[in-house]
């Protein structure tokens, strides 16, 4: 879970639907140092160097991008009665379908959001990481393109176990996993979620949760989990904000991360008593909203992240705790 996505600079419009909500999840959890991961128990100690980052802005430009107010780039198939049967969402099998959702990541994070990368990255035209050979890439092909643009949309997904065999999570420079590490239940780690501008909407977003879904579902996942960030590592800028997630949605104790001590910042800003509930979440991230409607969680305390400039969540989701009304909902794509 953005998901790296949250309040921006301008005026994020609310999803109407979960789909569109939480369809932000290209995670800064997964927007990793140029290295190997993290894994249980360990931290990075090298320095953060614009070299061993992508600099791929967080979700808050992210968010802007794809369903702020008032964008008249949205254009595109959009309509959600369109003919499901001009969409096929799998998951990447050659290489060239890797470098196509490289290329369509690219064009969305670098070109459209000014993110840095690379001289190497810049003259392929593709955007990636040394995480990129652990993921599975969920991509979103529209069957009527013609072209190496028929991928539209893209999402990475990295299994637990596959972690912690090989790169770690990229949260974990950030967050303590040992919660959901010794649960010793199954768990994913979503990131790089992104939509070409012409196909912007809710059904683009639903064919790639309806993905989701059936990854979730074939391999017995239990726990979905990413980081959200708000722009600016200030909390008291999003007092209220962060006050409410931490005094109606702070994660049960067996799956409860915690943010790393050097760079910590509190959530509980403010009492319950003093939160107009209805007004914060009407200002809340949509990716962090949409995964509240299904649930979800978030947990302790944020973390401070200087290079980005962002004030960083985890978002989780325990699907055992998810009510059969949200459940249902989450499957219905697979169901069909």
């Amino acid at each position: 879970l953005r998901a790296r996505n949250r309040v921006n600079s301008g005026a994020p419009r609310r999803g109407n639907s979960f789909d569109e909500g939480a369809g932000f999840l290209y995670a800064k959890a997964v927007f990793c140092h140029g290295g190997r991961g993290v894994a249980p128990g360990q931290r990075r100690h090298r320095k953060r160097r614009h070299g061993n980052r992508t600099g791929v802005p967080q979700n808050v430009w992210a968010s802007q991008c794809m369903y702020s107010a008032g964008k008249s780039g949205m254009t595109g198939p959009e309509d959600p009665q369109l003919d499901r049967s001009q969409f096929t969402v799998k998951l990447a099998e050659t290489q060239e379908e890797v470098l196509a959702s490289q290329r369509l990541r690219y064009r969305v994070f670098v070109e459209e959001m000014g993110a840095h990368v690379d001289a190497a990255s810049v003259r392929a035209g593709i955007e990636q990481d040394a995480f990129d050979p652990f993921f599975d890439h969920l991509i979103l092909i529209d069957e009527l393109a013609d072209g190496p643009d028929r991928i539209v949309g893209t999402y990475r997904l990295l299994k637990g176990d596959v972690a912690l065999d090989g790169p770690g999570f990229y949260s974990g420079d950030e967050f303590d996993l040992s919660a959901i590490i010794r649960s010793g239940r199954s768990a994913v780690e979503l990131g790089r979620s992104c939509i070409d501008r012409r196909y912007r909407g809710n059904v683009a977003m639903l064919h790639l949760w309806n993905g989701i879904a059936d990854y979730v579902l074939s391999h017995d996942i239990r726990i979905m989990f990413g980081v959200a960030s708000f722009p600016g590592t200030d909390p008291a800028s999003f007092v209220e904000a962060v006050s409410y997630l931490h005094h109606f949605h702070l994660a049960p104790e067996d799956i409860r991360v915690r943010v790393r001590e050097d760079r910590a910042a509190r959530l509980d800003l403010l009492p319950p008593e003093a939160l107009d509930l209805d007004a914060v979440r009407s200002r809340l991230p949509p990716l962090i909203m949409g995964y509240i409607r299904l649930g979800g969680f978030v947990g302790a305390g944020a973390c401070v992240d200087e290079v980005f400039n962002t004030l960083d969540v985890c978002v989780i989701l325990d699907t055992e705790r998810m009510s059969e009304k949200r459940k249902a909902y989450f499957v219905r794509g697979y169901e069909r």
